[in-house]
């Protein structure tokens, strides 16, 4: 089956906030070096997937720091760095990076006085878990996982109930917002890590996936990007499972939202659900959906100067276009396009 992955929206980490408000607080930092640091991050936020580039200039930037003996920009940029290389699918360069940021926390900072691990450390811990994922450390990768999840769910246990996925209070705050934002993206990648480890764990996947689902939904909306991808992708687990009808109601409904929010998005969900008809013998209808994705396609290389953050590269495009062919000649292939095709799109 020709499947399309989508982007996740990404905030700022607790570790880079953290470390944001710190440098500003520092009385003798040189206003160069925190312009230098702080512009690294807009290259990333452009979603131009000029990764060689910005780990170049991670690297100047660390070298500065390091010359300046400015150990919280060290340790920033290091976080930036993996960051970079996670994006990149270079998980072998990402784990040791995280490690050293989370050697690197002042151990006052890795817990609070509930003893509960900082969402600093939370959040490298799903990153460094989904590493040892990729790495075939899955032993690693369910310890991180369970750990962030744990830690999570006690943090957020006096206003949000998990087993029915519903807030206890009338309104969340930002720190119980991000909080549970951050449960959410535990949930997510650990749906992933399921799902990529056993065909036979897609039932436990598609579990935590709609329980990220159900987060985003409250903390974003359900016309958010970001609440379309995790719909999209749980359309992803039932088709893998075979259980086309489902997928295709989840493909409809982030198809009408995707399109109320004109999401850039909308070719490959429509390659998507042409994917499925394809599954199912319906050419008829796999072409009129695969003629859809060619079409916004076109149209979206004809209009992208006027809105540079959502354009496809044009390495996307010529991808999702071969997609379309194959799908309209019939293929019926299980190679499915990863998540990350898309994910560079941040």
């Amino acid at each position: 089956m020709i499947f399309a992955g989508l982007i996740e929206e990404q905030k700022d980490s607790p570790l880079i906030l953290c470390i944001k408000k710190g440098l500003l607080d520092l009385r003798d930092f040189n206003p160069f070096i925190e312009d230098f640091v702080l512009r690294f991050e807009g290259i990333l936020a452009t979603k131009e997937s000029q990764y060689q580039k910005a780990d170049m200039l991670y690297h100047t930037a660390l070298k500065m720091a390091n010359d300046l003996s400015y150990k919280d920009a060290e340790t920033y940029i290091f976080d930036l760095m993996a960051d970079n290389y996670f994006e990149w699918n270079d998980f072998e360069k990402a784990k040791p990076l995280y490690l050293e940021v989370l050697n690197r926390i002042p151990k006052e900072n890795n817990f609070s006085l509930e003893k509960i691990p900082s969402e600093a450390v939370v959040e490298i811990s799903i990153k460094l878990a989904y590493c040892y994922s990729h790495l075939g450390q899955s032993d690693f990768a369910e310890k991180g996982f369970q750990f962030s999840i744990d830690s999570q769910l006690i943090r957020v246990d006096s206003f949000w109930n998990d087993k029915e996925c519903r807030i206890l209070i009338k309104n969340l705050n930002d720190e119980q917002s991000n909080s549970l934002a951050l449960l959410g993206m535990a949930y997510d990648y650990y749906s992933k890590y399921l799902e990529q480890l056993s065909s036979q764990l897609l039932e436990r996947s598609l579990i935590y996936r709609k329980k990220a689902h159900q987060i985003s939904s409250i903390i974003n909306g359900i016309e958010h990007s970001q609440t379309i991808v995790l719909e999209n992708n749980i359309a992803d687990i039932y088709s893998r499972m075979e259980k086309f009808d489902l997928a295709k109601e989840c493909l409809h409904g982030a198809i009408e939202k995707a399109k109320a929010i004109k999401s850039k998005e909308l070719p490959i969900l429509y390659l998507n659900l042409a994917s499925i008809h394809c599954q199912e013998n319906r050419k008829d209808l796999a072409t009129q959906f695969c003629r859809k994705t060619i079409s916004l396609i076109e149209e979206e290389n004809n209009v992208s100067g006027l809105n540079v953050g959502g354009k496809f590269s044009t390495k996307e495009r010529d991808l999702l276009r071969k997609k379309s062919e194959l799908c309209l000649k019939g293929s019926k292939s299980n190679h499915r396009l990863s998540y990350n095709v898309m994910e560079r799109r941040r």
